[in-house]
């Protein structure tokens, strides 16, 4: 079994960290994309999972069709912080400059961690 298929496995393993990690060690899987969206895009999974996801997707992700739903889950108000902190960072990775007119909205969020992080971005024009 290769081990592509062994983190498939983990990502339906009952355990959230289990699935954290293994959506972490999908990073070095430039082939992982799709999978790491479905991830993400999966508001029933655990938030951390899903910003494991987000800051793989960051390295493997395409930047045409990730860099957008990166930055509606970080502009969603009630999305969990450490989701949107991920997207942010994995938006900025991937789409350099061009995502820093999508992060303007989020300089407001209610939670000041957030905001803040974007606020930096936008400010740095993403350069991390």
């Amino acid at each position: 079994m290769g081990k592509r298929d062994q983190l498939e496995r983990w990502l339906a393993d009952d355990r959230a960290w289990v699935r954290e990690e293994a959506a972490l060690a999908l990073a070095l899987d430039p082939e992982a994309g799709g999978l790491l969206v479905r991830v993400v895009a999966n508001g029933e999974e655990s938030s951390w999972v899903r910003a494991a996801a987000a800051k793989s997707l960051g390295i493997v992700g395409s930047k045409d069709t990730v860099v957008p739903l990166l930055l509606g889950i970080a502009a969603t108000p009630n999305a969990e912080p450490e989701l949107k902190l991920a997207a942010i960072e994995a938006s900025c990775r991937l789409g350099g400059a061009e995502a820093v007119a999508g992060l303007a909205p989020v300089t407001r969020d209610e939670d000041l961690l957030v905001a803040a992080a974007a606020e930096r971005m936008v400010l740095r024009r993403c350069a991390l």
